[in-house]
């Protein structure tokens, strides 16, 4: 079987592309036709690749502090979810944006 971690955690950074991979290692891909989508809440400047799992977040300044939404994992025939992981990330602002706030 294959196991999903019950959470994810991740520290972003504001104007930097976070990239998490999906749950399923590469060599074990061929073996499972899975389907990864993303939850209801997620930030709209998250993306999914439905076949791979890799998730894409590019953080803005509207994002600082936790934000939490679910991936679920689900047959490719559309069949009930077989997993659904929590996926949290904190968002902090860049440098950049740290020296232009302190001025």
């Amino acid at each position: 079987a294959v196991r999903f971690p019950p959470s994810v955690r991740h520290i972003a950074n504001i104007g930097e592309k976070l990239q998490i991979d999906g749950a399923v290692e590469q060599k074990f891909r061929s073996l499972f036709d899975l389907r990864y989508s993303l939850g209801p809440g997620a930030p709209q400047n998250v993306s999914i690749d439905s076949k791979t799992g890799q998730l894409t977040f590019q953080p803005t300044l509207g994002d600082i502090g936790q934000r939490q939404f679910f991936v679920s994992v689900s047959g490719a025939d559309d069949s009930k979810p077989v997993a659904q992981t929590e996926v949290l990330v904190f968002v902090q602002p860049s440098l950049t944006e740290h020296v232009l706030l302190s001025v």
